[in-house]
């Protein structure tokens, strides 16, 4: 009983010091966790901190266990104190980050998510997307006209996945779930023409976040009379990818425009904090709705004639794998020359912007190095991303060049650098990109949040 009393400041110490160091290899084994590190100079110094204390408090476990217990007594009550405060700190650290005691996001309204895989017809099948509060079957209706196919689950699950297989080009269809009301939406056409939304940094959770603009553009993107075929969100719907509340939130709100219009979603930076991918996962890319042969991160959308390539960038390009970039010139290789190849990301390319958190917010290096030139080299038209909170078109070596963010988070200050790729930007706003394709012709619009016209700008495809 001596000899445990004796010690006991050792051992707190030394289990305050391997907490630490238990939480930083978890952290560290996570998705996101590198890019958090190399990008964000509060964080690295952070981890590094704790990387300190987690040495310190190990080093002082170890020397003081052979010292005699008379002395150096107000030592030993600081080292007890600082290692149970620490062992506090990093349980209630993996509580939070990690989701331990996360009870679930509960129950969700359907989504209208765009899988890749392909129709019969030229476009991708759809699947309907929800969730519920405890594990339950559930019956799915769908079809063209008044009578409608039933789908029946037979495995009871939280988790609710029905694809629609080969839809035809635009026509219209309906669906339910149980006896809820009914949605239509209409399938994407095949031919020359497409009219698509493109937004990134709606940062759900954030205190300088405005979700009512969010709303706002969202509702306007539903309405019928506006004619979106599709909306492609480039990442970052919520501020800690850990908080499941944060995609309760996001998940109750986009449904406005995601149970109606075909939707494809991005991982961003903010999506996969810590636990977050399991979340971005599971209620963005379902594993049901990917290729077999392909990855839930990064993925191809065929529409007709139009082709979109989904990446994983989120940070920089740390994410962007020897795999992604063999799957990307495969995938870009194998779309004809006269048809149209756009790429989606969260972390953008050229850009304009300012130094923050020791990282400059502007024409990335890393990016523009590692992936421009797979760009270049198979012809892709345009490049869609978030990441900035800065909407702004650019133009590179033919290529064009835009970031549709934020589509509700806090906007960036005024940048200090001024991309040579800028066209224009419109710092200060939130908004979203709107995009008409009409045969080998290109119209974007930027928007702000009351969908009020910002900068127009047409062009051909050669």
């Amino acid at each position: 009983m001596k000899s445990l009393k004796t010690h006991l400041p050792s051992v707190l110490s030394a289990a305050g010091g391997l907490l630490v160091a238990a939480f930083l290899g978890w952290a560290f084994s996570q998705h996101g966790t590198i890019g958090l590190f190399r990008i964000n100079e509060l964080a690295r110094w952070g981890f590094i901190l704790l990387g300190m204390i987690s040495l310190v408090l190990l080093a002082a476990a170890g020397l003081l266990m052979w010292l005699r217990a008379g002395r150096f007594r107000w030592l030993r009550i600081a080292e007890a104190t600082v290692g149970t405060g620490m062992a506090i700190i990093m349980l209630a650290g993996f509580a939070i980050t990690g989701g331990i005691f996360a009870g679930g996001t509960g129950e969700l309204p359907p989504q209208l998510l765009i899988t890749d895989q392909a129709g019969a017809f030229g476009i991708p099948d759809l699947a309907v997307v929800f969730t519920t509060d405890s594990a339950c079957l559930n019956t799915f209706y769908w079809g063209e006209g008044e009578e409608l196919t039933a789908l029946q689950e037979t495995i009871p699950g939280k988790q609710h996945v029905f694809i629609m297989a080969d839809l035809e080009p635009g026509a219209s269809y309906r669906y339910r779930v149980n006896q809820e009301p009914i949605n239509t939406f209409t399938a994407p056409p095949a031919g020359g023409s497409l009219h698509f939304a493109v937004a990134g940094d709606a940062h759900f959770g954030a205190g300088a976040s405005r979700s009512d603009y969010t709303e706002e553009m969202l509702g306007y993107i539903s309405q019928p009379g506006n004619d979106y075929d599709l909306f492609l969100f480039a990442g970052d719907m919520v501020e800690y990818g850990f908080a499941e509340g944060q995609w309760r939130e996001a998940f109750e709100t986009f449904p406005r425009v995601s149970s109606v219009i075909p939707t494809a979603f991005a991982a961003g930076n903010h999506d996969t904090l810590f636990s977050g991918l399991g979340n971005y996962l599971e209620l963005c890319r379902p594993e049901s709705i990917a290729a077999k042969d392909g990855s839930r991160l990064w993925y191809r959308l065929d529409v007709g004639r139009v082709h979109f390539l989904v990446l994983d960038v989120e940070w920089s390009a740390e994410s962007f794998s020897e795999e992604q970039e063999q799957w990307l010139r495969v995938q870009l290789g194998s779309i004809p020359q006269d048809e149209w190849k756009i790429v989606v990301s969260h972390g953008y390319y050229f850009a304009s912007g300012l130094r923050l958190h020791g990282w400059g917010w502007y024409d990335n290096p890393e990016t523009i190095e590692q992936i421009v030139p797979v760009f270049e080299e198979y012809g892709v038209d345009m490049v869609f991303s978030g990441h900035n909170h800065r909407l702004e078109l650019l133009e590179n070596n033919g290529i064009v060049y835009a970031v549709g963010a934020p589509f509700g988070g806090s906007p960036d200050a005024p940048a200090e650098y001024t991309s040579p790729a800028s066209l224009w930007n419109g710092t200060g706003e939130r908004g979203f990109i709107d995009v008409s394709i009409d045969g080998y012709e290109c119209r974007l619009v930027f928007r702000n949040h009351e969908a009020s016209v910002l900068k127009e700008y047409a062009f051909t495809r050669d």
